[in-house]
């Protein structure tokens, strides 16, 4: 489930920054029931409005159906502090024969870098949609909401050693 998030102007004046809520689906009375007494109407059916748990929130999940006016990116997350580092030798052993000896350091200063996906690489969007959906913590764990250092991999130090022939 993809978690969308509203920002209701009242909110972000009278919120709490960095403050997450879930909300509760208001159903109205079921009308048609099988032989063993459930309901046979579904919950999306019945739906009539959502409460939300914490009104003093900041960022308040959107119900399916629900216009979500939050925009891209309003939740920032800790920057970038990455250096990738290569060394290499060649060495020449014959007229056609060269041989390259080389290490690559990615993060080589192995700085936390809490961000979805890989700092070095480029990741599917299926890679990075959960651990953010985790991220804001609404309806999963509230204690998750922007803490990116119990939600994302540190990205720690890399360290890769080669040895090229070419010929």
């Amino acid at each position: 489930m993809v978690t969308m998030l509203v920002t209701g102007q009242s909110l972000i004046l009278n919120g709490v920054k960095g403050t997450a809520s879930p909300v509760t689906t208001l159903l109205k009375t079921c009308t048609a029931f099988n032989a063993q007494g459930n309901c046979t109407q579904s919950a999306a059916s019945r739906t009539v409005g959502y409460l939300v748990n914490n009104p003093k929130a900041q960022y308040i999940q959107a119900g399916p159906g629900t216009i979500a006016t939050s925009g891209r990116n309003t939740l920032g997350l800790p920057g970038i502090n990455n250096l990738d580092f290569s060394v290499f030798k060649n060495f020449q052993l014959y007229e056609n024969l060269k041989i390259q000896v080389r290490a690559d350091l990615y993060n080589a200063f192995n700085h936390a870098q809490y961000t979805p996906g890989s700092v070095n690489g480029v990741e599917a969007v299926s890679q990075t949609g959960s651990p953010v959906t985790s991220l804001l913590g609404i309806g999963l764990n509230p204690s998750l909401f922007n803490r990116p250092d119990l939600v994302f991999s540190s990205h720690p130090r890399i360290i890769q050693l080669g040895l090229r022939v070419n010929f």
